[in-house]
């Protein structure tokens, strides 16, 4: 293989690749034993036809152009490794001389990487700060973890403070029901103030089974 190398920006070059007649015709004859896989030849079973057999049924030229497109961009990658180069993305490829019995000769138009130059960074020093920890701001972690891995489980004593409960409700403003006012098995925790100001008081003491009216404003 033989390979020519144009820069045509910062980050991009062409190549120019010739495969010589030999290294090209072993292309050709792996393309036909592939295309014998795929294309039903009379009197033949699939990828039992010689290749001058496939070549006269599909045609020398769809030969090569399948031979090329099996070799090309393994002779790309080949080229750019033998000179260093690390492709970005996908290449742009254009055939120049795809016949059989010749030479093939392609160019490729590369994006490469770009070459990140680092700094004596081994002389760097960085400084930071430790935040004093205390004791409540450990205790509070802890508690936070605490209640992150905790199960809930049924009990029989009245909700108090921190408890979850399983509730039905319905609401109703001058004594009718309005919409979006119902609900079941919503789970509140008691003492949260994530519900209605006043609500999850007035459940304070409330037993399982209880039911109960609560008046809010």
């Amino acid at each position: 293989m033989a390979c020519t190398i144009s820069k045509l920006d910062e980050h991009r070059v062409e190549l120019e690749i010739e495969v010589n007649e030999q290294e090209f015709d072993r292309a050709v004859t792996a393309a036909a034993a592939r295309v014998s896989q795929k294309v039903k030849i009379p009197g033949f079973r699939p990828g039992k036809a010689p290749r001058r057999i496939v070549e006269n049924f599909v045609g020398g030229g769809y030969l090569a152009q399948e031979a090329f497109e099996g070799v090309a961009y393994r002779e790309l990658l080949k080229a750019l490794k033998d000179n260093g180069l690390r492709m970005y993305g996908r290449p742009d490829v254009e055939a120049v001389q795809v016949e059989i019995g010749k030479p093939l000769k392609f160019k490729a138009v590369v994006t490469l990487f770009p070459e990140v130059v680092l700094g004596d960074y081994r002389e760097l020093e960085v400084s930071f700060a430790v935040e004093p920890v205390s004791e409540d701001m450990v205790d509070a972690r802890i508690e936070e973890i605490r209640r992150s891995r905790s199960k809930l489980v049924s009990v029989t004593e009245p909700l108090a403070d921190g408890d979850y409960a399983l509730i039905d409700f319905v609401g109703y403003v001058d004594g009718k029901e309005f919409d979006g006012g119902r609900a079941e098995s919503y789970m509140l925790e008691i003492g949260s103030g994530r519900f209605i100001p006043g609500f999850e008081q007035q459940l304070l003491g409330a037993r399982q089974g209880d039911q109960i009216r609560v008046e809010v404003r």
